[in-house]
Parts: structure tokens; sequence; C-alpha cells
């Protein structure tokens, strides 16, 4: 049990990062154990299984966290797995600043939505062209399908251009393994190809952005990102772990 010296004034909030035991990606620095990168706000706080004594270092979770930011990547394309996309979409000419690219998605969505009905749903990340000549978007499609002459209509029409592509979707594996969401994955790799804040710059502070109604927990049934994350993490695991926080600087090791 820690002294008293060793409490820290305010309990910290259980960490998302409990429900996981071993990376999906083949990185160390993506997900909490010995050779994890150790999160700065969280230091001294470790997650304890109540069961087996098991105890792995608490992480923040944020996308802007320089320990947590990738396997946050990790947890988010575990989400939009759950969300069961049935096509991917690449877009062209989405914009060259964040205010351009949001607004201009919006506008796509709700054209669409107007002319196919409110059953299409997306989730998107933007990435900057490798030639410098602008950004495009990786988009994961669920719902009414888009023929493609309508969204290379559409997307002209908000200033997109006509350069868009549609294709079907289809999982490489189960998708709590590390085949099943790497697919997911590539649209998120600019967060460590490209800088990490680099990245999040370019998509306005967030690892990805969806319309309303996107975001499937593990039963299918609606809910927000966070949730949805969580969701990934149990059918990850397969089991409910008993973790506890305990504030534990004396665990610490200086590398």
């Amino acid at each position: 049990m820690a002294s008293s010296s060793d409490v820290a004034p305010a309990a910290a909030p259980l960490s998302s990062l409990a429900l996981y035991r071993q990376s999906v990606p083949e990185s160390d620095d993506l997900v909490p154990g010995p050779k994890a990168k150790r999160c700065p706000t969280k230091w001294g706080w470790w997650l304890v299984d109540g069961l087996t004594g098991e105890k792995l270092p608490a992480g923040c979770g944020a996308a802007s966290c320089k320990a947590c930011g990738s396997w946050a990547a990790t947890r988010t394309a575990g989400a939009i797995g759950l969300a069961k996309p049935e096509r991917l979409v690449r877009l062209s000419l989405v914009g060259n600043d964040w205010q351009t690219r949001r607004a201009r998605f919006r506008r796509a969505t709700y054209e669409l939505r107007c002319l196919l009905g409110p059953d299409l749903h997306w989730a998107y990340c933007v990435e900057r062209n490798p030639r410098l000549t602008g950004f495009h978007a990786h988009c994961w499609h669920r719902g009414r399908f888009i023929p493609q002459r309508l969204l290379v209509e559409v997307c002209d029409s908000v200033g997109m251009g006509r350069n868009c592509d549609i294709r079907r979707w289809e999982p490489r594996g189960e998708l709590s393994t590390a085949y099943g969401i790497k697919g997911l994955m590539y649209g998120l790799k600019g967060l460590k190809a490209g800088g990490q804040e680099q990245y999040l710059e370019e998509n306005g502070g967030r690892l990805v952005h969806a319309s309303r109604g996107y975001w499937l927990d593990g039963e299918g049934k609606p809910c927000g990102l966070g949730e949805a994350r969580r969701a990934w993490g149990r059918l990850r695991t397969c089991e409910e772990r008993a973790w506890k926080v305990r504030y534990e600087p004396k665990w610490e090791v200086k590398l």
C-alpha cells in the first residue's frame, strides 16, 4: 500500500487503456507495458487487476499525447470497424485549410442525404497529398449506396472536384485481431508518418470526424465515439477485467 507521501491530491479516472493487454499494431509504443512510452499526465498512476494482480501504467488516452496518441488511433480504427462500414471512399481537393474542409464535408453530407435519404453515414480523416498539391480524404461509408456519378456531381458542386472513388469495403479478418483492423488503420497512418501535431492540425484536432449516427457499440446500437472505443476494447480482450486505479509512484522505473 502506498504511503501517505505517495498519495496524489485527487484520484485519476480509470483509463480506457485498462482494457488492453497487448498491442494490435507491431509497435511497443502503442500499448501500456514495460516497453511502452510513459504518459506524462498519468505518471505514478497504475491500473491493477484485482483478480490477477497484473499492473499496467495508466494513460490519458488523448490523441495529442505523445505516449497515448498512436494507441488512441488503434482504438479509433477498432471503433470504425464496429460501425460496419460497407464502402471505402476517397475524395480529392477537400480544401487547403480545416475550416474549408469541414464546410465542404458538411455540405456534401447534407446534399447526399437530401438526394438519397438519412441512412447515409461516414467517418473520415484527411491527409496531405504526397506531392504537396493539397489534401484528400479517406472515408468509411455505411448505409444507402452512393452511385459513383452522383458522388462526383455532389463533390464537384461543393468544391471538391471530380476525382472521387467509391468501392466496396470488406474486412480482412476478425475485428478483434491485428489483421482485422489493419486496413482501417490506413487512413490514420499520417499520425505517425507526418507527425502527430501535423496530423491533428490537418484534421481539426481530432483523429477522425463522423456524421451524426455513425458510431455503433458492440450490439449495433448508436453511441458516441468513446463508447465505441470501449466496446472494441471489450471485443479485443473477450473478457471484463477487474481493473482499479492506484497511485504508486515507487513503481515507476527510470529508463
